[in-house]
């Protein structure tokens, strides 16, 4: 739940106090909240926003019943958590440039071991050659296959190697590709 800062404005503070004087940390009714505005020397129409407040961050289970029970905070520690957040970032900061910043160590790996020695040599690492293969990707001609439509026109504009633009219609199934 989120807590209200009852110390942003003297109105608030002013109420806070009186609340406190009468109820500590119990609850506290509507009518009650209403009689602590008037005895905490407030004027009657600041009832309209605090009780929006309360209504907003105080309520509680039963109906017009409030508390202010761990559900006030204020800016400080509002400001004190963003000022640690702040000091971490920096300290993470530092910590990554101090890694960026430090030199390499060459590894030597000798039977599978990891050992860092300043005299080690930099592994060399080499790709094994492949043998190479040539994949046809080109069909084989289906013997079953019966020449219809414009197969003609086709055949003769592939065999000129001229560029002609075919635009070829039909129905799905028809072969056109």
């Amino acid at each position: 739940m989120k807590k209200v800062d009852m110390t942003i404005s003297d109105l608030r503070s002013t109420y806070k106090a009186e609340i406190d004087k009468l109820f500590g940390d119990n609850s506290f009714t509507k009518e009650e909240a209403k009689e602590a505005v008037i005895s905490s020397g407030l004027d009657k129409s600041k009832w309209a926003g605090l009780s929006q407040l309360l209504k907003k961050y105080c309520s509680t289970d039963e109906k017009d019943v409030y508390t202010f029970k761990d559900r006030c905070g204020s800016q400080s520690v509002v400001k004190e958590k963003k000022e640690a957040v702040k000091k971490e970032v920096k300290k993470t900061i530092q910590k990554d440039w101090e890694v960026i910043a430090e030199k390499d160590v060459p590894v030597k790996v000798v039977n599978n071991e990891h050992m860092h020695n300043q005299e080690a040599q930099p592994a060399v690492l080499s790709m094994a050659k492949l043998k190479s293969s040539i994949v046809n990707l080109i069909p084989k001609k289906d013997p079953q296959y019966v020449a219809w439509g414009h197969f003609k026109d086709i055949k003769s504009i592939l065999e000129s190697k001229i560029f002609y633009p075919i635009f070829v219609t039909g129905l799905s199934g028809n072969g056109k590709t």
